[in-house]
C-alpha cells in the first residue's frame, strides 16, 4: 500500500485541466472558458487543457509543459474509470512524465458545493415554473459506464442529497451509458412536470440526444441552454443546463489548486491498476 506523498512544497508552474471532452468538441467549451480565468491570473506561468477525447491528448501534456512541475486537475464530475484510471495511465506513458513533478487534485465532482448548486437550482427552476413540488420529478442524469462501479456512485449520491434536502421527493438517477436509463428511472412515477439535471460537464455531442432519450415530442429551446418539451404521456420536461457550466466550477478547482496537501504525486499514484 503507497503511504501519502508529502505535499508539494512550492506551487508549480504549471495547471492542467483535463476532462473527458467530446468526439464532436462542444463539451471542450465550458472548459476553455475556465481555463481562460486562471490564465487571466498571475499563479500560474501556463495553463493548459486537456482531454480523453480532444486535443491535446492526457498522454501529450508531459510534453507540452514548459517548467519543471505541474498540478492536474481532473475535471470529471465522477470518481471512477477516467479519473482513477485512464488520466493517471495516459499521463505516465509520456517519456517526460518521469523527469518533471505532477501532482494530481482530487476529483472536481466529488465537493460539496456542486450537489448544493444544484439543489439551489431544483428550488429555484421549480418555483420559477410555477410547478407543484409534489408532481414533479426530478432526474439527475449522469454519463456512468458499465467499466467502473464506482462512476455512477456520485451521481446516486446527489440525487439523494436533492431528494433529501430539496422540495421534490421524486428525485431519480439515471445513465446515458449505464442503468438505469431515463426511461427506465421514470417508469411508473406519477408525476405531471420533470426537471431534468444534466449531471455532465458540458453539453457536447449528448446535447441532441437528451430530447429523444427522454421521448419528447417536438422539444424546443428555452431560455440558456434548457430544452422544453413534453412525452407521449404529456408529461412535461426542463432539460437544464449542464452543472459543467456553472460558475461555481471556477470556484472549486481554485481551492483545489490552493490545496496542495491534498494533491497526490503522479509517480506514487496507486490508482492505475484495477477500478472497482
Amino acid at each position: 500500500m503507497t503511504s501519502k506523498p508529502e505535499a508539494s512544497p512550492t506551487l508549480p508552474e504549471s495547471l492542467v485541466l483535463a476532462a473527458h471532452g467530446s468526439r464532436c468538441g462542444g463539451a471542450a467549451d465550458a472548459l476553455e472558458r475556465i481555463a481562460g480565468r486562471f490564465q487571466q491570473g498571475d499563479m500560474f506561468q501556463q495553463v493548459l487543457t486537456s482531454y480523453h477525447q480532444g486535443q491535446p491528448a492526457f498522454g501529450e501534456v508531459p510534453e507540452l509543459v514548459s517548467g519543471s512541475s505541474v498540478v492536474v486537475v481532473p475535471v470529471f464530475l465522477a470518481e471512477g474509470y477516467y479519473s482513477k484510471k485512464v488520466l493517471p495511465r495516459e499521463l505516465l506513458r509520456a517519456p517526460r512524465s518521469r523527469s518533471i513533478d505532477i501532482w494530481l487534485t482530487p476529483v472536481v465532482g466529488c465537493d460539496f458545493r456542486l450537489r448544493s448548486a444544484l439543489l439551489e437550482r431544483v428550488r429555484r427552476r421549480v418555483r420559477r415554473l410555477g410547478w407543484n413540488p409534489e408532481r414533479t420529478a426530478v432526474v439527475v442524469l449522469g454519463h456512468g459506464t458499465p467499466r467502473s462501479r464506482t462512476s455512477s456512485r456520485t451521481t446516486c449520491e446527489v440525487a439523494e442529497f436533492i431528494r433529501r434536502e430539496g422540495p421534490c421527493k421524486t428525485v431519480h438517477a439515471a445513465f446515458l451509458d449505464d442503468s438505469p436509463t431515463p426511461r427506465e428511472a421514470l417508469q411508473g412515477t406519477d408525476a405531471d412536470h420533470c426537471l431534468v439535471l444534466p449531471f455532465l460537464f458540458g453539453s457536447g455531442d449528448h446535447a441532441g440526444e437528451l430530447a429523444q432519450l427522454f421521448g419528447l415530442d417536438g422539444p424546443s429551446g428555452c431560455d440558456s441552454a434548457e430544452i422544453a418539451g413534453c412525452d407521449s404521456k404529456d408529461r412535461e420536461y426542463v432539460i437544464d443546463r449542464p452543472v459543467g457550466e456553472d460558475p461555481v466550477l471556477v470556484e472549486i478547482i481554485d481551492d483545489l489548486v490552493q490545496s496542495p496537501r491534498s494533491w497526490k504525486r503522479l509517480d506514487s499514484w496507486g490508482g492505475v491498476g484495477h477500478v472497482s
